[in-house]
């Protein structure tokens, strides 16, 4: 990230083809899978923060692949 920003991670579900709308606080958006979030040059320890929070998701059933 450039200086003086800060990411958001969020961990979300959507329709195919879900239309975005960004408000002034936000640049950009991405849809990304397990499999792509590995390779981003990004958030440190990305990929290993969303597969703990996906992890525990699982274990209460909120979330299903």
């Amino acid at each position: 990230s450039p200086p003086n920003t800060v990411d958001y991670v969020f961990i979300a579900k959507a329709p195919e083809n879900q239309e975005v709308k960004l408000n002034e606080e936000h640049t950009t958006f991405g849809w990304y899978s397990l499999d792509e979030i590995k390779e981003l040059d990004s958030v440190p320890m990305l990929y290993e923060c969303i597969e703990l929070a996906l992890n525990k998701m699982k274990e209460k059933s909120i979330y299903k692949k």
